[in-house]
């Protein structure tokens, strides 16, 4: 049966009041942890921060050494001082990149339908390489994968019958797009030591590259994550590559929870929020620019070295290749 739109729209008419009410931010909450981030370098030392955090399972996130470089966890980009719209961001952008290849791979799914008595299922994932010249060079392929009833299935606890799982889709798509990305990276690699690539080729990864999404998740589906990221990075380490991994909307919360186990007065009894919302404020609009070492709670050791624009978060939650 088709959704009335008129009957949405009149609902979410009739519910502006609880909607504002829920979006409002009568505790300061936000404004609370902008001045928690602002006090941390001035505060605390890595060495105590590390110390204060030992004994917790899930600290969130670590300092690194760099953390008491400077005195704030927002590092200005003096380049990006001089920008005010959007077309002198992307000029400085068309000298940065132009003539580098880039390469990006997305994915996408069919899950199981209740239409067919046989439960299958279809990934696949584009790959598009783009190589900024100026005559235009745009390389591009797609692969797919039909997912049969064994791999979308599971057996019960009993053993007494099979029921289709959809997330198991999500979970091959995710390893169909890494095996896809890796190959792709590959292939790059091979152009550039061939002479074919005149400049080094980026990769962008569609995902965080630490995977402390998979922290909620059981042990053996966290595993199928982590071995896909983990050879996602040492394929960009192995050739040389730099690998950027993107998310857009973050709802990451790794800083907020160090800042709550740190400050447990202030904020033990307040409830989490993104570190996006916090961030937001203190940064420049045009982006930022991250360059760190970090740890999360898994344990994986990460380092990023990324050119973009704006200011750059001097923390310790972002990589681009594993050491």
């Amino acid at each position: 049966m088709p959704i009335d739109k008129h009957g949405v729209a009149s609902e979410l008419e009739a519910n502006v009041d609880t909607i504002k009410t829920y979006l409002e931010d009568d505790t300061g909450i936000v404004e609370r942890y902008q001045d928690a981030f602002q006090r941390l370098p001035d505060e605390w030392t890595s060495e105590e921060i590390r110390a204060s955090l030992q004994d917790a399972s899930y600290p969130g996130a670590y300092p690194t050494d760099e953390f008491d470089e400077g005195d704030s966890l927002i590092v200005p980009y003096p380049e990006s001082d001089g920008w005010e719209n959007h077309e002198e961001v992307n000029e400085w952008a068309r000298d940065i990149i132009r003539d580098v290849p880039v390469m990006a791979v997305d994915g996408s799914q069919l899950p199981p339908t209740t239409q067919f008595n046989v439960p299958l299922a279809y990934v696949q994932a584009a790959w598009a390489v783009n190589h900024h010249h100026a005559e235009g060079r745009l390389d591009r392929g797609v692969e797919g994968r039909l997912l049969t009833p064994d791999e979308v299935t599971q057996e019960s606890e009993d053993g007494d019958y099979r029921f289709v799982d959809s997330q198991l889709v999500g979970h091959h798509r995710f390893e169909h797009e890494g095996r896809l990305l890796i190959d792709q990276l590959s292939e790059l690699a091979d152009a550039r030591d061939a002479g074919d690539i005149d400049q080094t080729p980026v990769v962008f990864y569609d995902g965080p590259l630490i995977a402390s999404f998979a922290n909620p998740l059981k042990p053996e589906t966290r595993e199928r994550y982590i071995s896909t990221l983990s050879r996602v990075i040492a394929a960009s380490q192995h050739h040389e590559i730099p690998l950027v991994g993107y998310v857009a909307g973050s709802s990451a919360t790794e800083l907020v929870k160090m800042t709550r186990l740190l400050l447990r007065e202030e904020f033990g009894t307040d409830r989490v929020i993104p570190d996006a919302h916090v961030l937001t404020e203190l940064m420049s609009p045009w982006g930022t620019r991250q360059s760190r070492s970090s740890r999360n709670a898994m344990g994986v050791s990460t380092r990023c070295r990324q050119r973009t624009t704006g200011k750059r978060t001097n923390s310790a939650m972002t990589s681009c290749s594993r050491t």
